[in-house]
């Protein structure tokens, strides 16, 4: 391996795409067989007679060989992705603007469902990072915007996978025990991960997936981060009874206010930016505007679980409730006027299944709603995910195919995926949303 390999941007036909294609096989060093066993201990399926009849046409060939191929040359995850988005540019364009492409990776580009991530490390928590959500990069050949998904498991590890290829493009493993749910930025920039019993929240550029800073400042175990959707400010609850706000950009809190739940207030962003929190007992819920110092809605359910959603019906954040006998409870946050009085409607009730230790989570406005977990000690554990349409309140198909108790479940901000975490992989599940099939 001499020098750099091939670049994909400089191909503006099939033809000039499998010629590089022929260029990196020689840059490899590598003859069909080699490769083909390369690929083969990698986990793909690459005949090397089917390799050799690919790269003798002057057509794209088929992506999940051209993602084997390009692994078993030995690139980075980094690099499959711009192979993988140059094939898929080339094959939107007609042949007769093939030589106009200006070089764009499309930014719709998702794998197939249910696709399988790798199994090591075992994700346990996932969250994703997506077109609306992820900043353009600059990448030779043109921008581009990544799908990224991050799951962390209990071995410490924070893992970022590239959704398009399905491979890692990075693993992080700064975190002494269970890394809890990693979160990305509104804007893409950050990825923020912690552990559990850790007092500060850890900061990481996506663009290199190197430090980009430390948040401390609690003295007790952070138990809930959240980023606010319009500037990216980063939310905390800690069990030393605050709450505090952080500019990820320098690192350093912008607030402090005090949250008196002996386990932690879930922070919550109002539409208009201001932060309130949510705290329960076994019989109520509550919400406070810390920084009046004030309660401003109390509602009485039996809780076993309770979970916040900054994307509720109709844009408003949401407190969605699980209760002991199926029935899932979901209320809107409206903005918040310091002093003022608030209303918070009580916007969907049905019937979920049953069973103390399960949790629930809302997507996509608040149109869908997903419960998992174990059921009562003794009982058998549900494999399956259970999905709800909470427009018509009726069940959807749900999601089975694990093979051991499902522990996390995400909604992709663009509305096409679902990612759901157990038996030590995550998978991926194509979504027709129009349609409310998967």
């Amino acid at each position: 391996m001499d020098g750099a390999a091939p670049d994909p941007g400089r191909a503006r036909t099939a033809a000039q795409f499998t010629e590089l294609l022929r260029q990196l096989r020689a840059w490899s060093g590598m003859s069909y067989r080699q490769l083909a066993r390369k690929a083969k201990d990698a986990g793909h399926v690459l005949p090397h007679n089917t390799l050799a009849a690919a790269l003798q046409r002057d057509s794209l060939p088929r992506e999940e060989l051209l993602i084997a191929f390009v692994a078993a040359c030995g690139l980075p995850g980094d690099q499959i992705t711009r192979w993988v988005y140059t094939r898929k540019d080339l094959a939107t364009l007609p042949a007769s603007d093939q030589l106009r492409r200006p070089g764009a990776p499309p930014m719709d580009a998702a794998p197939q469902a249910p696709a399988r991530l790798q199994r090591i490390p075992p994700p346990e928590r996932a969250t994703f990072a997506d077109a609306t959500q992820s900043r353009s990069r600059a990448v030779p050949g043109g921008p581009s915007r990544r799908r990224l998904l991050a799951t962390s498991g209990a071995d410490g590890t924070v893992c970022v996978w590239d959704m398009v290829t399905n491979t890692l493009t990075a693993a992080i493993d700064d975190h002494a025990q269970w890394a809890e749910t990693p979160l990305f930025s509104p804007d893409g920039r950050h990825l923020a991960t912690r552990g559990i019993f850790e007092e500060a929240v850890r900061l990481w550029d996506t663009a290199t997936m190197k430090p980009a800073g430390v948040l401390r400042g609690h003295t007790g175990d952070i138990v809930w981060a959240v980023f606010n959707r319009d500037d990216g400010t980063l939310a905390t609850s800690s069990l030393d009874g605050t709450a505090r706000l952080w500019d990820v950009s320098t690192a350093k809190p912008t607030a402090t206010y005090a949250c008196p739940a002996r386990d932690g207030s879930a922070p919550l962003f109002t539409t208009d930016g201001r932060l309130i929190t949510v705290d329960h007992s076994d019989s109520r819920v509550w919400m406070r505007d810390p920084a009046a110092g004030k309660t401003f809605a109390v509602f009485d359910a039996m809780v076993p679980h309770i979970t916040v959603s900054q994307t509720g019906a109709d844009a408003f954040p949401s407190v969605v409730v699980r209760e002991l006998d199926g029935t899932v409870r979901t209320w809107d946050v409206p903005p918040v006027s310091a002093g003022q009085p608030v209303t918070v409607n009580r916007n969907v009730t049905f019937t979920g299944p049953l069973g103390r230790n399960r949790s629930v989570t809302l997507g996509w406005n608040g149109e869908v709603v997903a419960i998992w977990g174990g059921d009562e000690a003794g009982q058998a554990v549900d494999t399956a995910v259970w999905l709800g349409d909470t427009v018509s309140g009726r069940p959807l198909l749900p999601l089975a195919g694990h093979q051991g108790m499902v522990r996390d479940v995400v909604f992709s901000p663009r509305g096409d995926l679902i990612a759901t975490c157990g038996d030590k992989t995550a998978r991926l599940w194509r979504v027709d949303h129009a349609k409310r099939s998967f």
